[in-house]
């Protein structure tokens, strides 16, 4: 037969298919779990659903669920502390934001960044500050970006230190953002060690839209008689100077 019990006030409806011959007497502290001021039917009624859900299984279904979620926490942060070099403190505040499942994909960007030359410093930095990566495919998400960045002149030092500074650039698109904002920026500085300087200064470098953000405010400045060389200049050593601009160039 089925059973089916709706517990006034409580918010809920509980339904178990089987014969009420099964269900069997068990010892339960299900009182303690209850608020004082809940009533002695709505007890009755609650006691009757923690029975129906021990005959059926699905206590154990439910201490399974728990002790899976313990033990990936566990392994996140293990995890966290001996291959990624995170301070225990800093594991456990990482685990908030990610979970591991298995450690194939984690394994995976880790090595992918060692192979360009992060120091397990710069990984744990790296991994502190955008511990999303590590769930990310290596090889369709990151290895590209990565492979653009030294087809430029990037070496995997330039990267690294780029990279731990503003991981974000990783999160932008290749074909979107940053090929175009790296083709935008040169035709400006002229030299692929200027960019470096760009990239190591400002964490907008590679994230904004340049042909809606810098360009603009190029054209401002070369219409108000500022020398090229004083624009290059600018941008090398000051380009916060440039996300600042914005609101002049729209007035």
């Amino acid at each position: 037969m089925d059973i089916s019990l709706a517990v006034a006030g409580c918010g809920f409806k509980l339904s178990v298919r089987g014969r009420a011959s099964e269900l069997r007497n068990s010892s339960s502290t299900f009182s303690q779990l209850l608020p004082s001021d809940v009533s002695g039917t709505t007890f009755e009624h609650l006691f009757t659903i923690s029975r129906l859900i021990r005959s059926s299984g699905l206590h154990q279904e439910i201490a399974i669920s728990s002790l899976n979620s313990s033990n990936q926490h566990s392994l996140t942060v293990s995890y966290l502390i001996n291959s990624c070099g995170l301070s225990p403190e800093a594991a456990i505040s990482v685990s908030k934001k990610v979970q591991f499942k298995t450690l194939e994909r984690p394994n995976s960007v880790l090595a992918l960044l060692r192979n360009h030359g992060f120091t397990k410093t710069q990984i744990a930095q790296f991994v502190e500050v955008h511990p999303s990566f590590l769930l990310s495919d290596p090889e369709k998400t990151l290895s590209p970006k990565l492979q653009f960045l030294q087809s430029v002149g990037f070496s995997n030092r330039d990267l690294a230190r780029i990279l731990t500074l503003n991981p974000e650039i990783l999160n932008r698109s290749l074909e979107k953002h940053m090929i175009p904002n790296y083709n935008i920026l040169k035709s400006v500085v002229q030299s692929d060690e200027r960019i470096f300087a760009v990239l190591r200064r400002a964490r907008w470098a590679f994230q904004t839209d340049y042909k809606t953000y810098l360009i603009p405010n190029i054209a401002f400045l070369r219409e108000h008689g500022v020398p090229e060389s004083c624009i290059v200049s600018l941008l090398t050593n000051h380009p916060d100077v440039y996300e600042n601009m914005i609101t002049l160039v729209k007035l």
